[in-house]
């Protein structure tokens, strides 16, 4: 995740869990400390678990390298993965239509930013795909 993007990531957790407008230090204690409820700092905790945790499943393992003696395993290799990407898409559905389920009159700004930085995830997850060099390879050739 780029700087920009964490931290705009950064600043949407302290807007819904602190409502804080910015994170800008002031050097006044009146603008600089703040008294927060434990249950928020729980949520946000929560939420950047979350958002890391997303990052992490998401970002790409190093390939290994190529082996002469047997071809064979990268082919395992990669319909492990295929399988593996396979379950975490299932999982990411169910866990999707579970929390998109909330009653209209029960949402709030908290649904609302997990969703964006949800979303904002997954674009940048599609985009990886889309600027892969072996995925277009794989398309130019079938």
């Amino acid at each position: 995740m780029d700087m920009t993007r964490r931290d705009a990531a950064v600043r949407s957790l302290a807007r819904f869990h602190f409502h804080l407008t910015d994170l800008e230090t002031r050097n006044s204690d009146g603008l600089d400390f703040h008294s927060v409820p434990v249950w928020a700092i729980e949520s946000a905790l929560r939420a950047a678990y979350e958002a890391g945790h997303a990052v992490g499943v998401a970002t790409p393992a190093q390939p290994a390298p190529p082996s002469a003696s047997r071809p064979g395993l990268a082919v395992t290799a990669f319909h492990a993965s295929v399988g593996r990407i396979g379950a975490l898409l299932s999982r990411l559905r169910r866990a999707a239509d579970d929390y998109f389920s909330v009653p209209a009159d029960h949402v709030t700004w908290a649904h609302a930013d997990r969703a964006a930085l949800i979303e904002s995830e997954l674009q940048a997850l599609a985009d990886g795909l889309n600027d892969d060099p072996a995925a277009r390879e794989v398309g130019e050739r079938g």
